[in-house]
């Protein structure tokens, strides 16, 4: 992990990330040598508030999640959170991220709250922070305005824990939303994509891919997983299909 740096020209380089002070993503994957595929370009390419990306196993959501959430914390000052069902599963975006700001010879502090098992805290020289919370401890979520939220493997979430202790976070500061999953059965996630799908809700933008979307997963290994898993499995891990009883559902059509 990076400490601050004495280097003057690595302190200075984040300003190439920003215009104002608003992020700049082009500049920022430009010089992580990040080619987004298809799919993940157009996540990054909305300008959409609240996010949500519905994707198997395998395409890169998490990736892509962590790169936007980095570049929402090229501002000045911003505080995101990544909230996950546990610690542990936070750490992933969170590790993405650190991994950029180093590559990026960007300077930073990060450290771990309450043991190695809590929340773990960034901060960078421009007075931006980045904290992970475990959706375990709900009490912890209360309290705090955020600029930017993420919500690592939002499926697996209690929607009532969104509800009653998160969407609040985002209200003062206007707060953007990023919800990257795939579905683990037909729940609450379903109700936030089509939100994203339906003109009613303008601030919100949905989009759902299939593992092979993702150009570097080879489709011999996609046909093997079809061939040896549940079926009911196979559509929600490898189709990102939101599956229930009666059927699967590929955004609000059940087959």
């Amino acid at each position: 992990m990076s400490e601050p740096s004495a280097n003057p020209s690595a302190a200075k380089r984040w300003y190439h990330f920003v215009e104002g002070n608003t992020p700049c993503k082009r500049a920022l994957f430009d010089a992580l040598g990040y080619q987004p595929h298809l799919g993940q370009a157009a996540f990054h390419d909305s300008s959409a508030r609240f996010k949500v990306l519905i994707a198997g196993t395998r395409f890169g959501k998490s990736l892509a999640a962590a790169r936007e959430a980095l570049a929402l914390s090229m501002r000045i000052g911003s505080r995101g959170w990544i909230v996950a069902p546990s610690y542990r599963l936070a750490e992933k975006e969170f590790r993405y991220i650190l991994s950029d700001l180093d590559a990026l010879d960007t300077p930073f502090e990060v450290r771990k709250l309450g043991g190695h098992s809590g929340p773990s805290i960034l901060k960078t020289h421009w007075q931006s922070e980045v904290l992970t919370l475990s959706a375990q401890h709900p009490e912890t979520l209360l309290g705090e305005e955020v600029d930017w939220m993420l919500l690592s493997e939002a499926s697996q979430l209690e929607g009532d824990t969104f509800a009653r202790y998160l969407r609040g976070r985002l209200t003062s500061r206007g707060g953007a939303l990023i919800v990257p999953t795939t579905p683990a059965g037909f729940n609450w996630v379903h109700e936030l994509y089509l939100r994203g799908a339906d003109p009613a809700f303008p601030q919100w933008e949905s989009w759902h891919f299939r593992t092979i979307d993702n150009p570097l997963i080879p489709a011999d290994e996609v046909e093997e997983a079809r061939l040896t898993m549940p079926a009911e499995r196979f559509r929600e891990q490898y189709l990102g299909a939101f599956t229930s009883e009666h059927g699967f559902f590929f955004g609000d059509a059940c087959v």
